[in-house]
């Protein structure tokens, strides 16, 4: 991460997850039971701490310094299907 910002919290951390598989607002807020508008919040903190433009150059960002890596069977199924294709780095 650049200097002088700070890291992303575990929760911005599976937005910003979600935002990578393709998620809307409405559906991020569904699957992790809170309201859009704290997805929002949390998209805008996310964006201002990895000095993003929008929410996809946040993730192009998070992949480029290593919060995210491919996921393992991106390889064997390079398809547009498959569900997760960025996961955080280390077991999850």
């Amino acid at each position: 991460m650049a200097k002088g910002t700070n890291r992303l919290t575990a929760i911005e951390l599976d937005v910003l997850e979600a935002v990578a598989r393709g998620l809307q607002n409405q559906q991020i807020a569904w699957e992790q039971h809170r309201s859009v508008e704290t997805i929002r919040t949390h998209l805008g903190n996310i964006q201002r701490k990895l000095r993003a433009r929008n929410r996809t150059h946040a993730v192009a960002v998070a992949y480029h310094i290593g919060l995210f890596r491919a996921h393992p069977d991106a390889a064997d199924h390079p398809r547009a299907d498959v569900r997760h294709p960025l996961l955080p780095p280390g077991p999850r």
